[in-house]
């Protein structure tokens, strides 16, 4: 019997930060949009959170959005929830064209820890922050397209 290797996905051109290595202290939606090629088949993200609030209580939500329609932003990546007692962190996830996707609605909340596999046009990172003593995170988010 003879094995062959598959071959694993493939880079496509250069990686994009999403979010530079940063101070957060409130909701925020990221400046940078990154534009990959159409023939992407997927994208791999990486959330690094080096520094956190200061209790249990303070929560940082990173999101990983596109553009499915050039116009409204859609929730494709919700990283876990990283509280504020935590540093250290690093976080990956992976979309991909040919994973399934159960139906939904624009307006539905993806879960921490979930994905969907949507590949749009543009892309950004979104951080929310829950708390009552105004906390500050710094973290940076990467996203590489295969």
């Amino acid at each position: 019997m003879t094995e062959t290797s598959q071959p694993g996905p493939q880079l496509t051109g250069d990686g994009q930060s999403l979010l530079s290595s940063t101070a957060i202290t409130a909701t925020t939606n990221g400046t940078v949009e990154a534009i990959f090629p159409g023939s992407i088949s997927g994208i791999a993200f990486t959330c690094d959170v080096t520094s956190a609030g200061s209790s249990s209580g303070d929560l940082l939500d990173m999101y990983i959005q596109t553009k499915i329609d050039d116009t409204n932003w859609l929730d494709a990546v919700h990283f876990a929830q990283v509280a504020g007692d935590s540093t250290g962190i690093r976080m990956m996830d992976k979309i991909h064209a040919n994973g399934a996707v159960t139906a939904f609605a624009s307006s539905d909340a993806l879960g921490a820890g979930a994905q969907r596999d949507v590949l749009g046009s543009r892309w950004r990172a979104r951080a929310v922050i829950t708390s009552s003593t105004d906390p500050t995170f710094a973290a940076s988010v990467f996203a590489q397209p295969m």
